[in-house]
This record gives C-alpha cells, sequence and structure tokens, in this order.
C-alpha cells in the first residue's frame, strides 16, 4: 500500500482501473420501484457516510496505509480536513499557492487517510459491487483489504471502482489516500476555497453481472411546439446476457399517467460487453418545460432477460423544450430568455 509520486505529478496520468464516465442514476428491482428514484430507496445502494478514521501527514510518499504509525481520529465523511484543524484554509483567485511550476508540486504535500469497515448486504451475493465517489481534492487512490484498486485526479467529478473480486465474506475495509496537491491542481485553481479530502459523498452500488450502465434521454420538442421527440440511448454492461434480451422504456407524466412504452432496438456494436439499446418517439400533447412552468416527466428503464425476467431497472426525470438562436436571440420554446447565472462553491456564505 503505498502512494506514488509519478502517479500525481504526471500530466498524462488521469487515474487507473476508473469505470467510464455515466450518468448518475441508481438501480432497482423493477420500473414500479425505480419510480422513486433517489438512491435511499434503493435496495442496492449502501450509504458510506458518516464517520470514518483519519489520519493526517504531509509526505504522501512515506505516509503510513496499515495500523502502523500514529493513531487515528474519527472524522466525518464528506467533510475537509481544513474543517478538522489539519493544514490551513486557502482562498484563492489568480495565483496558485505554491512557487514550483507545473507539474510540479511541493514535497511537503497534505495528505488524508481515512479508513473504515463495512459489511455488504446479504442480497447482494453474487453481484457487482462498485464504489461511487462524488469528489475528493484533489488526487486520491483507494485500497480495498489491502489490495490497490485504483486512483483519480478530479477534484468536483465523480469516479466508479468495481471492487467485486477485492471483497470478502464478512468484514471489508477501506482506505482512501486524498493528496492536497497534484498536476491537476493548476487547471483546477480558480476562484474558490481549496476543500481537500473526501469533499463529498460516498457509497456503494450494487448490480446484476448484466446490467443498465448508461442512459441518454435526449428529449425536444417539433417545430410547432406540439408535440415532444424522445430519444432514448441506452448501453447494458454484458457478461451473460442471450441475444433475446430486451430493454423497455415507459414514460409517465407529471401526473403519473403513462404516455408511452416502448421496446429499444438492440444495435451491435464492435464491443460484445456494451451492448447499444435505442428507441424514438413522437409524443403529442407533451407539457413543455421552462423555468417558470418545469413540468418533469418519469423515465423508466428495464432490462429483461429470458422469459421477460427483469435483471435491472432505473428511472430518470426527463423535461420536454426546444432551444434555439434565432435573430441573435436564445430562445427556449420559442420564448426569448435571459440568463443568469451563478457560480457554484463547496461553502456556505
Amino acid at each position: 500500500m503505498q502512494i506514488r509520486r509519478s502517479d500525481f505529478t504526471s500530466p498524462e496520468h488521469l487515474g487507473s482501473r476508473r469505470l467510464p464516465a455515466a450518468a448518475t442514476f441508481h438501480h432497482f428491482r423493477s420500473a414500479e420501484e425505480a419510480k422513486k428514484l433517489f438512491r435511499e430507496f434503493s435496495p442496492y445502494v449502501l450509504d458510506l457516510n458518516g464517520v470514518w478514521q483519519f489520519r493526517y501527514t504531509t509526505d504522501p510518499e512515506s505516509a503510513a496505509l496499515d495500523d502502523s504509525g500514529a493513531e487515528w481520529i474519527d472524522t466525518p465523511v464528506p467533510d475537509s480536513w481544513v474543517m478538522r484543524g489539519f493544514d490551513r484554509p486557502i482562498y484563492t483567485d489568480s495565483r496558485i499557492p505554491f512557487p514550483e511550476m507545473p507539474p510540479e508540486v511541493p514535497r511537503e504535500n497534505p495528505t488524508g487517510i481515512y479508513r473504515r469497515t463495512f459489511q455488504l448486504p446479504g442480497n447482494w451475493a453474487g453481484r457487482r459491487t462498485v464504489i461511487h465517489f462524488e469528489g475528493a481534492e484533489s488526487y486520491f487512490v483507494l485500497f480495498v483489504n489491502g489490495e490497490r484498486i485504483g486512483d483519480s485526479k478530479d477534484s468536483r467529478g465523480i469516479t466508479e471502482f468495481e471492487i467485486t473480486d477485492a471483497l470478502k465474506e464478512g468484514e471489508n475495509q477501506l482506505t482512501v489516500a486524498v493528496v492536497k496537491w497534484s498536476d491537476g491542481t493548476f487547471i483546477e485553481d480558480q476562484d474558490h476555497w481549496y476543500l481537500p479530502g473526501l469533499s463529498r459523498s460516498v457509497h456503494l452500488y450494487s448490480t446484476e453481472p448484466d446490467y443498465i450502465g448508461d442512459i441518454f434521454a435526449r428529449t425536444t420538442l417539433t417545430d410547432d411546439l406540439a408535440a415532444g421527440v424522445l430519444d432514448l440511448e441506452i448501453f447494458c454492461g454484458v457478461q451473460r446476457l442471450p441475444a433475446q434480451g430486451t430493454v423497455e422504456g415507459r414514460l409517465f407524466g407529471p401526473d403519473g399517467a403513462e404516455v408511452w412504452h416502448g421496446a429499444a432496438d438492440r444495435i451491435s456494436g464492435q464491443d460484445p460487453s456494451r451492448i447499444r439499446y435505442f428507441a424514438h418517439a413522437e409524443l403529442p400533447g407533451i407539457r413543455p418545460w421552462s423555468a417558470e412552468t418545469p413540468a418533469l416527466y418519469t423515465l423508466t428503464v428495464e432490462l429483461k432477460g429470458e422469459a421477460g425476467a427483469v435483471l435491472d431497472a432505473t428511472a430518470v426525470r426527463a423535461g420536454f423544450r426546444r432551444y434555439e438562436i434565432r435573430d441573435r436571440e436564445f430562445l427556449v420554446n420559442g420564448q426569448a430568455v435571459r440568463i443568469a447565472g451563478v457560480n457554484r462553491h463547496e461553502h456556505h456564505p
């Protein structure tokens, strides 16, 4: 268990063994159950937020990632160690807060080691297990039961790793080493507070070996704004799904009434483990979405195997709107709009 300096000072190295980026959605046993949408209603999500053990150092390459050396203390996740008396808060708008030139960073580099144990729920046996990090600043390495799983640079982005093969029955241990400064710091620097650590949520989720891997629900309105247009593209991760496996979608209106039901066409691709499905529908009478009238529809998707058994199900929200630039104006549903934007920061004013 070791942190390698070459990994967090090499712009060519963005991470290892990360799963492909995908939309955020959750896995359920059926489309009806998936309509609840949120992860707390899924039987296949294990929340890892809460109290973790923590150790702080300024020497990542020599950091003790196991039980040796300094004592562990309790710390909340998500959080930043600068809020717990370690290191110091830094706000910057235009200057990197150290003198080194890219891609080098200071040898004295604040680093937090996080550790916790967990047990898999009984209904996860025989399924894939994935760990989901919503953000960690700025570079981190993941170990499961002492095995190095992978690493990542992306302070504000989601990173996922499959950890199925590293798990064992009973108690499992996660160790996450987070390094404050990396070559990524030079392109992430902006008008904000540095908040190093596991600064966003962490959870586990589980799927069947055949599962819904990604969803693109592209929506618009026809030229006359009288009907909605749905282009649904779905990618499924496949280990043993037979050729007769199917994907079905359903769309429910803001009032809960079903407005569309269809099967997606399976499209062959070069990667037999990542199967693409596609469906197209034009839907009259759709209520347009706008900021003033945010009409949201619920789209459910089921992956089915032999005899129609549901292998995976999920749901996402979808709004139908048409946006275009015409006569030097930005139009939403044919109406000129003015956009008021705001920066997102990870702190309360």
